[in-house]
């Protein structure tokens, strides 16, 4: 298995995003929220659901949320 190529699986990838954030994990909410803002990993753009998801993250990452936030406004 060492060295194995695998394909990418977007959904795979999307389902441990958000078990690492509903660990409260700072930087997954900071990435779920990138997910959200770009529409990525099979997810439709929503920039309401990635404002709300940066929210989590803001009290351990406040500067990349604000950062992110700003582009969502723009």
């Amino acid at each position: 298995m060492a060295g194995e190529v695998v394909e990418p699986n977007p959904q795979a990838s999307y389902t441990w995003l958000k078990r690492a954030a509903a660990g409260d994990d700072p930087r997954a909410w900071l990435k779920l929220g990138d997910v959200y803002a770009e529409g990525g990993l099979g997810q439709e753009a929503d920039p309401d659901r990635a404002r709300k998801t940066y929210e989590r993250a803001r009290l351990q990452l406040p500067e990349q949320v604000e950062a992110r936030l700003q582009a969502l406004r723009e």
